[in-house]
């Protein structure tokens, strides 16, 4: 049998084009995703490359790189502009990037509320009514923020209130 000839080495570009990606295309999105791996898998589905996106949101390419490698946290707006850009969900983004807020208001898998019964805090809110249509406090608004648990803190209406403005501005 002859003997088989050893491979030439690649070279470094070729091995970077042969490692995977944590995430592949078509998965949906988890609450384990980090930020950057939604964005990889994402701009990948979408067939954007990262100077595409860049431009697109008005940022350099290596700092698109460094989104998807984790090592940079990206600011709001930025997380705005990302997923205005790629389609997805402002909402999971932000929590995307933000892992800690999830992880703090304990939001579970489904974005439920962990028991029926509706937090005193927020029940007061709701039978605020003259307080509800000042602000302008939609049902919509109500039926997110009850989604939300506050890890075993008491709270009050005004936490709810100020809960739903600060939601207002992030996704304005």
């Amino acid at each position: 049998m002859p003997a088989e000839s050893p491979r030439p080495p690649r070279s470094p570009r070729t091995r970077r084009r042969q490692m995977s990606h944590p995430v592949s295309p078509g998965r949906a999105i988890t609450q384990f995703e980090t930020f950057g791996q939604i964005l990889f898998r994402r701009r990948k589905e979408l067939r954007m490359t990262q100077s595409q996106l860049a431009r697109e949101i008005g940022v350099q390419p290596n700092y698109i790189v460094y989104l998807e490698k984790g090592e940079r946290r990206p600011s709001d707006r930025t997380v705005r502009k990302v997923a205005d850009a790629i389609g997805l969900d402002r909402g999971e983004m932000y929590l995307a990037a933000n892992p800690q807020i999830r992880e703090f208001l304990d939001v579970n898998d489904q974005n439920e509320v962990h028991n029926d019964e509706m937090p005193d805090g927020l029940q007061a809110l709701v039978e605020d009514e003259a307080l509800c249509e000042r602000m302008g406090i939609t049902e919509d608004e109500i039926a997110l923020v009850a989604t939300v648990r506050f890890a075993g803190r008491s709270t009050r209406k005004q936490q709810y209130l100020s809960l739903i403005l600060n939601i207002r501005y992030i996704f304005a």
